[in-house]
């Protein structure tokens, strides 16, 4: 289907963004349709991260680097996740959940953005 994984994870973030601003907009209406929200952002952004920490390293094995460059990716992913922990905690207290919905729409948005504009690079270094 698509074989990039670059622009795959490029829509699993835009998928995300659509989740995260449904979230918004259906908070506090229907509670079956927020879970069904909050399990679909939560898949969207499991899935990017496996696809990007389970398949990326391989590309990097004719230059002798995938244990580090998987090393890298899981380095950012726990320290992303530590920082998230605390940062949305504060985010939702000081200003809401919509206002954390947003921040999470904006940053799926932004991991989407990057991933998009790279598919192509991406691609050309595969090959």
């Amino acid at each position: 289907l698509i074989k990039n994984e670059v622009l795959f994870s490029g829509i699993i973030f835009t998928l995300g963004v659509v989740s995260a601003l449904l979230l918004v907009v259906f908070k506090g209406k229907s509670s079956i349709i927020t879970v069904l929200l909050c399990a679909l952002l939560t898949g969207c952004m499991h899935g990017v991260n496996l696809m990007l920490v389970c398949t990326v390293p391989v590309y990097f094995k004719k230059y002798g680097n995938v244990s580090f460059v998987s090393g890298l990716l899981n380095f950012c992913t726990y320290v992303g996740s530590a920082i998230a922990i605390y940062g949305f905690a504060r985010v939702s207290e000081g200003f809401g959940w919509n206002i954390t919905l947003i921040v999470w729409s904006v940053i799926a948005l932004a991991g989407g953005l990057v991933c998009l504009t790279i598919s192509k690079e991406w691609d050309k270094f595969c090959k």
